[in-house]
């Protein structure tokens, strides 16, 4: 299994309003709380004051989130992706004793931060090929600097690099890990509190 712990370049800061509102729209939300949240956004601007009451002209915001909204996450950018993932079986299954459907899981995400899981090497290539342009259309980009990728079994691709669409991703240990929302996560010797 391959694994990674993504880092987005000032993510909230980065968020394209009209991306905000259509991926609300994409989720389904009620649509007083779509324009809740337009108004909240609509026609925002700065200035700069400067000394004896002197400002800047007024700049257009459009774009850059409150820090920790949750109606740019990162659940409805992957959700688009999930699709072809199942379909290709990129993910790690999850089979179930209950003969239950298998499942794939692919990725976690919280605010801006995402985890993403995958069954081989190839195919978290392809879904990281995958994730860079799908956040780029909603104005994010990946650190390639601060993210992490471990991998389950093959201990050669430790502390080294995984090259994809140009973008050097650190590899690290899988008994070392990486800390997922403050908690290490590795895939040999488990999970720290």
């Amino acid at each position: 299994m391959w694994t990674a712990s993504l880092d987005l370049e000032e993510a909230f800061d980065k968020v394209e309003y009209a991306s905000v509102i259509a991926c609300l729209e994409e989720a389904g939300i009620d649509e007083g709380y779509i324009d809740a949240v337009a108004f909240a956004y609509a026609d925002l601007s700065l200035y700069a004051g400067l000394e004896g009451g002197v400002r800047s002209r007024d700049v257009a915001v459009e774009r850059g989130v409150r820090q920790g909204d949750p109606s740019c996450s990162l659940s409805f950018v992957m959700k688009r992706l999930r699709p072809q993932w199942v379909s290709k079986k990129h993910g790690p299954e999850l089979k179930s004793d209950l003969g239950e459907e298998s499942k794939y899981i692919h990725y976690l995400a919280f605010a801006d931060d995402m985890t993403l899981f995958a069954q081989s090497k190839r195919a978290f290539k392809h879904m990281l090929a995958d994730v860079i342009p799908e956040l780029e259309a909603v104005g994010l980009r990946l650190n390639s600097d601060k993210c992490m990728v471990q991998c389950s079994e093959h201990t050669q691709y430790s502390q080294h690099q995984l090259t994809v669409d140009g973008k050097n991703f650190e590899v690290v240990s899988a008994d070392v890990g990486f800390k997922v929302l403050g908690t290490t996560f590795a895939l040999k010797n488990g999970t720290q509190k």
